[in-house]
């Protein structure tokens, strides 16, 4: 891996990858990349009363190879599978459909982790 700035006062830090925000919605989490051309967008839903979180990746394509890394809230480094990217305008659309209808947007494809 390239040698990241850690420290929080890096000033390359936000400007040098992309970042996913995210949008609190009850207890509800939507993040979504922002930086690049296509973006990352993960769905985090309550707990369940058996005590697991459930979460859910929109999949671009499938067939894509290795990572992308990003700042979580332009702060902490984390690396996400290429294979999550998914055009922009999806990404938006789908992250407003589910914050009107706490449903998943059925035209994109969806990889589900309970953790």
């Amino acid at each position: 891996m390239r040698d990241l700035p850690t420290s929080p006062s890096a000033p390359v830090r936000s400007r040098a990858l992309p970042i996913m925000a995210s949008i609190e919605f009850g207890r509800h989490v939507v993040w979504i990349g922002l930086g690049l051309a296509e973006s990352l967008l993960l769905i985090q839903r309550e707990r369940d009363p058996d005590g697991w979180a459930r979460e859910w990746f929109a999949v671009g394509s499938g067939e894509a190879e290795g990572g992308v890394d990003c700042w979580l809230h332009g702060e902490h480094h984390s690396e996400f599978d290429r294979r999550h990217l998914i055009p922009r305008s999806a990404a938006v659309d789908a992250a407003v459909c589910f914050l009107e209808s706490l449903v998943l947007d059925p035209s994109l494809l969806w990889e589900e982790n309970r953790f």
